[in-house]
C-alpha cells in the first residue's frame, strides 16, 4: 500500500458503524472476516494501528461488534487447524526442494537440517562448495503476501546474525509474489539486509542461484 492511502487511511474519521460496514463488505468479497494484516493491505478498511489505538486492538474490536467469529485467530482450534496445515505444507515443500537440489547437486554435498555456528542455528539446506571447504546455507519460506513475507523475513533474518556463509531465503509455494517485489520491498527495509543474505523467489533460484553452486 502507498503512504498516500496508509496516511488517508489514518486521518478518515472512523465510526464504529463505518468500521462494521467494511468489516461486513469485506466478508462478502472474501467469504471471511479480516485478520490483523488484511486490514493494513485493504484500501477500505481502517489500518491495525487505528484500530489498536481507538479499540485496544483487534480482538477487543471483534468482541465489540458482536462478530460470529473466533476473537482471538492465534488461539484455540482454528490456530490449531492453522498450525497443522502449515506443518504439513512445510514438510511436503522441503521434500519436493530437497529432490529437486539432489537432481543438480550430487547427494554428498546437500546437507538437511544442518546446525550451523555461531548462534546454533538449524537451516533447512547447507549446499557444501566442490572441495568441501565452504558452502551455503539455504532457508525456504511460504508466504501468502508482500506483507507477510516481510515479517518472516525480520524474524528469520536474527537467526542468522554473524554467519561466515552466503544466506538465501528462498520464498517457494508462491509463484504471485515475483523477484520485483521482494527486491523493492528488501530495499526500502528499515533495518538493510545483512550483506551475507539474499532473498529470492523460486523461479530466480532456479533458473540463476542453483547453477552458481553446481
Amino acid at each position: 500500500m502507498k503512504f498516500e492511502k496508509k496516511l488517508a487511511k489514518e486521518k478518515r474519521k472512523w465510526t464504529l458503524e463505518d468500521i462494521k460496514n467494511a468489516i461486513e463488505h469485506y466478508k462478502s468479497i472474501n467469504s471471511k472476516y479480516p485478520s490483523t494484516i488484511d486490514f493494513d493491505k485493504t484500501d477500505f478498511l481502517p489500518t491495525s494501528r487505528l484500530i489498536q489505538r481507538n479499540f485496544g486492538g483487534i480482538v477487543k474490536l471483534r468482541e465489540v461488534l458482536g462478530l460470529d467469529t473466533p476473537k482471538d485467530y492465534t488461539k484455540g482450534s482454528r490456530r490449531s487447524v492453522v498450525a497443522k496445515g502449515m506443518y504439513a505444507r512445510s514438510v511436503e515443500f522441503e521434500e519436493q526442494f530437497y529432490k529437486y537440489l539432489i537432481s543438480k547437486i550430487p547427494e554428498v554435498r546437500v546437507h538437511e537440517h544442518k546446525i550451523l555456528r555461531p548462534g546454533h542455528v538449524c537451516c533447512d539446506f547447507f549446499v557444501y562448495n566442490k572441495l568441501g571447504t565452504s558452502g551455503v546455507a539455504i532457508d525456504i519460506f511460504y508466504a501468502q503476501d508482500i506483507f507477510s513475507l516481510i515479517r518472516i523475513i525480520n524474524i528469520k533474518e536474527k537467526r542468522y546474525v554473524n554467519l561466515p556463509f552466503s544466506v538465501y531465503f528462498v520464498l517457494i509455494g508462491n509463484n504471485l509474489i515475483t523477484q520485483a517485489d521482494i527486491d523493492l520491498r528488501m530495499s526500502n527495509k528499515k533495518n538493510q539486509l545483512l550483506r551475507n543474505v539474499m532473498v529470492v523467489n523460486e523461479s530466480l533460484f532456479k533458473d540463476k542461484i542453483i547453477t552458481n553452486l553446481i
